[in-house]
Formats: structure tokens, sequence, C-alpha cells
């Protein structure tokens, strides 16, 4: 039995919900600046912890430490039942042709597979003001995703996307366009859902380049978690 765990960090159930997940377990590296953001939040070493403190006070988080444990297990792309797990969400599935290539099976219906439907389940049931899907990438380009497709959102990624480009200067970290096009992901799928105050819940995704020196990924998250806060604010 592979089981998939989550943890939590403050009061889910009343404030703003910051929820993680990761679903390409062979992107490993994805899980472990996830923890690492949430060893920041847990301790008091952080060089700003004003900063740290005021994104407690606010909002709260969700981690699905990895939705494909078999895939961890195994450093598998693809789940046991061999589906691309980010093809599996009700977004653009049926008119999606995957062409029979294993790294793109779609499955056998949307939400088929039990991995997927654990956390949209908890998706649905924290309904979160932001969802995080973290990947790592040994492409030439990687970054945060900023949702061209998706508009809602797109100033408070793009300001957030600038705003790390500017720490890290790093022409290999850019932004990321593809996925919101016309196949299944989860940020397509997640785009449509509800927070718990009735708005559109923020899709996000970060590319960690997994060859990088520095660490994007949670760097990219602290960003996000910070324009949340300013959006939920009024700031932005």
């Amino acid at each position: 039995v592979n089981r998939i765990y989550g943890m939590s960090y403050g009061d889910t159930a009343n404030k703003p919900v910051v929820l993680f997940f990761n679903q390409h377990a062979s992107e490993w590296k994805a899980v472990y600046y996830v923890l690492e953001f949430f060893k920041i939040l847990n301790g008091n070493k952080f060089y700003d912890q004003t900063f740290i403190e005021s994104l407690k006070e606010k909002l709260s988080f969700y981690f699905v430490v990895t939705a494909n444990p078999y895939g961890y297990i195994n450093d598998s792309y693809v789940n046991a039942n061999g589906v691309n797990l980010n093809r599996n969400w009700d977004n653009n599935w049926e008119s999606y042709n995957d062409g029979g290539v294993l790294t793109n099976n779609k499955g056998t219906a949307p939400f088929s597979e039990v991995d997927i439907q654990r956390v949209r389940d908890k998706i649905l049931e924290l309904k979160p003001h932001m969802v995080i899907d973290c990947h790592t990438t040994n492409e030439n380009v990687g970054g945060l995703e900023t949702n061209k497709v998706y508009t809602e959102y797109r100033n408070l990624m793009l300001e957030c996307y600038n705003k790390i480009n500017e720490v890290f200067d790093d022409s290999s970290l850019a932004t990321q366009e593809w996925n919101t096009g016309s196949s299944p992901t989860s940020v397509g799928w997640v785009g449509k859902q509800l927070n718990k105050n009735g708005g559109k819940i923020i899709p996000a995704m970060i590319e960690h380049l997994s060859w990088h020196p520095a660490n994007y990924g949670t760097t990219a998250i602290l960003y996000l978690c910070y324009y949340l806060k300013q959006h939920l604010d009024g700031l932005i």
C-alpha cells in the first residue's frame, strides 16, 4: 500500500489556505523545497522573521507531500498505472489526444487515478485561496507559471515572477506559458474552482531547475505567499 500523506500548518478551517502538492514524483526535489518552506514557518532562523510572522498571521498552509508515492519510491514520472497525473485532471481531458505516448497518458477517465482524486478532494474540502503545483525540470528553462490563459491573476503572477527574477537575475529562470494551453493540467482545473470566500482559486505552478545552484522553489513559494497576502489585504 502506497499511502498519500498531508501536513498542515495554521488554522486551515478559518484562515485562507495555501495548498501545495507534487504529482510528478521523479521530480523529487519539489518535495524538499516545500519542506524547506515548512521548516522556515516552524522555525525562528529566517533572516526576516517579521515577514514570516506576517504570513503566519494571515495564512494557513497544507502540503500533500507527494500525490504519487509509487513514483517517488520508484523514481517514476508516471504513477503505478502508467498515467501522467497532470493529464488526469478534468480540464480539456475529453479533447486531449495523448498520442499513445506513455509520459502523456491521460488515464481512462478524468480523475480515474486515486492519487489525483485525493488531491482534488482535499482542494474541495479546504477551498484554498492558492494552489501551488510543485515541479522540477531538467530542461533549459524553468520558472514560475504566470497563467497566460487563466487571466484573472495574470498581473499578480507577473509581478511575483518579476520580483523573483530580480533576485536571481538568471535568464534560465523564465515564465512558464506552455502548460496552460489545450492539455489537461492541474492549474487549468484549479483555476475554475472557488475558495472559501467564493472567489476563484489562484492556480500557480513552479518549475525549479533541478541543476540550479540556488533554491528557486522555496524562494518562489515565499514570494507567492507574500503576493497572496498583499492581494488579500487589497494592496494589489
